[in-house]
């Protein structure tokens, strides 16, 4: 008999499934621990660095207690769902708690993985392959990474996930502008910039695609509203390679795709 499928997904609200079923997660405070052994990517992630991840620096005395108890609430919930094998996928490993082994996977270590293999790719050379797996890796995200997820630790680590993400994104619309799919490098990119307006790799990107497409116009719009958030939210100037696009694009340049972009 196969062991059960236990999955764990956390680029966007969390969910738990065993067999594709969703599983309850329960209290907020237990979506914080199985977050925190989610990040620990099949390694023992100590009881203290839960307590910590979970209460800061006002942890309860009954600290352990608590964490042991939302590690039991979990194992039941996974047994619950039909499949007392999944329990297995959790278990406990001295000084804390293992999630991972035989039949356990997670959103988040499938889309670094396939991240880290599409840079591999792209340094040898091969850009079809690593915009093919980069497209395959962002389509994990359903959402802000920990959507749901309380606790000071897991918003670092998810502004780290979110940071990998957009370069991901920047990544595959390079590839997109140099094999000529602009309007691809618009509608990748169009929602990065209204989320994240100061991002200057990805404006540059939206600058090129609309050079490429012809609208110049549009493209010394794109660089006069980044330059205006710069200098409005952080009193600073575009970057160099920005101000350079900018000064071609005035002077009636075509300014080719560059190797940094």
């Amino acid at each position: 008999m196969s062991a059960a499928q236990v999955r764990v997904s956390v680029l966007g609200p969390m969910e738990l499934t065993v067999d594709g079923r969703p599983v309850a997660i329960g209290a907020p405070q237990t979506r914080t621990v199985l977050a925190l052994l989610a990040l620990g990517s099949g390694s023992v992630v100590p009881i203290d660095r839960i307590i910590e991840g979970v209460w800061g620096e006002r942890s309860p005395r009954s600290a352990v207690l608590k964490v042991q108890g939302h590690v039991s609430a979990l194992r039941k919930a996974l047994h619950g769902a039909g499949a007392a094998a999944a329990a297995a996928v959790l278990v406990t490993r001295p000084p804390g708690y293992q999630l991972g082994g035989e039949g356990y996977c997670c959103d988040m270590d499938e889309f670094t993985g396939a991240a880290r293999r599409a840079s591999a790719l792209a340094a040898a050379g091969d850009a079809e392959a690593s915009c093919e797996l980069l497209d395959q890796a962002l389509r994990h995200w359903r959402g802000p990474a920990f959507a749901d997820v309380p606790g000071d630790e897991v918003r670092l680590h998810a502004a780290r996930l979110e940071q990998l993400r957009s370069i991901a994104l920047e990544d595959k619309a390079a590839h997109d502008l140099r094999r000529g799919r602009f309007w691809a490098v618009l509608e990748d990119l169009g929602p990065e910039l209204d989320s994240n307006p100061l991002g200057e790799r990805a404006r540059e990107l939206v600058i090129h695609a609309y050079l490429r497409l012809g609208q110049r116009h549009a493209a010394l719009a794109c660089y006069e509203a980044g330059r205006t958030l710069l200098q409005d939210e952080l009193g600073i100037s575009p970057g160099q390679s920005l101000q350079r696009l900018a000064h071609l694009i005035r002077h009636g340049a075509a300014p080719g795709v560059e190797a940094g972009v």
